[in-house]
């Protein structure tokens, strides 16, 4: 598990631990929480509010959905790759403040952040 999580920080960028997010996401006035995962996944559980946008939509859809370019935007996935590639992505597009949370699969998520039907 160690390898796998050092291989997807080197790939996603650095790494808040999750635990963090929860209280960056309270301080935020109009935070987006966004699911990147196929819509299966994302029907078997998510976090509670979240947008759901599969990471290969991002560019098409992301613009209708979160107009707003300063916008904090907190990503997350199974794993956190998709996340990541969702960040860069939203970044080329000119987005300002977006966040990868990594996946749901580490220890930690889902304690932070329950996942719901």
């Amino acid at each position: 598990m160690y390898f796998l999580s050092r291989a997807v920080s080197l790939f996603c960028g650095k790494r808040i631990p999750v635990g963090d997010y929860p209280e960056m996401i309270r301080r935020q006035s109009r935070p987006v929480i966004l699911d990147v995962r196929s819509a299966d996944e994302f029907n078997e559980g998510h976090v509670r509010g979240a947008l759901h946008i599969p990471d290969y939509k991002i560019a098409e859809e992301i613009e209708s959905k979160v107009p707003d370019k300063k916008t904090p935007v907190y990503i997350y996935c199974y794993s956190g790759a998709r996340a990541g590639s969702a960040a860069r992505q939203m970044r080329h597009l000119g987005y300002e403040e977006v966040h990868n949370m990594g996946g749901i699969m580490y220890a930690g998520f889902t304690e932070a952040f329950p996942l719901e039907k």
